[in-house]
């Protein structure tokens, strides 16, 4: 095999190369503006973060009920009527310890239920309407404190209408 160049003789270069250009200088009036404005930012966020905490907000003396719902049903022969609900926070005093649950159809007796506070829902069966007929009434919840009278303090009630087809 023959090579395909042959170099007989190699150049040298008789100066040196030439020193790299330098790179940009260092503006310091750019790191000083930089400096300055990630001060400004940490003491803007730690400023908000020591005095923008919220004070909490006063709980209520008393829970009372909250956000409540009814779900109407056709179970057999009956209609079973869901009631459920929230009860507000309050202070520890003012727990409540028992929830009045009242369903009052218009055209038959009111249901009246006493529920432990920790229970959030309850049922109540109700006959149901003849076909072609309505059925409508209200969903009434109150909590209830040991020191008052029977009669709770506020009472929440949503209405509800039912149409048998």
């Amino acid at each position: 095999m023959e090579p395909e160049a042959v170099i007989k003789s190699v150049r040298r270069r008789r100066t040196p190369p030439p020193d790299p250009e330098p790179g940009p200088p260092t503006k310091a009036r750019s790191r000083l503006i930089y400096a300055a404005l990630a001060t400004a930012t940490t003491a803007l966020m730690l400023d908000g973060f020591l005095s923008d905490r919220p004070s909490q907000a006063p709980l209520p003396s008393l829970s009372q009920a909250t956000g409540v719902r009814s779900a109407i049903a056709e179970s057999a022969e009956s209609l079973q009527v869901v009631v459920d609900w929230d009860l507000s926070l309050s202070d520890a005093a003012g727990a409540s310890d028992s929830v009045r649950v009242r369903v009052i159809p218009e055209q038959a007796n009111t249901l009246v239920s006493i529920q432990p506070a920790d229970q959030l829902a309850d049922t109540a069966y109700l006959p149901v309407p003849p076909v072609g007929q309505a059925l409508s009434g209200f969903s009434c919840v109150a909590a209830q404190h040991g020191d008052e009278p029977v009669e709770p303090m506020e009472e929440v009630c949503v209405p509800w209408k039912y149409v048998r087809r």
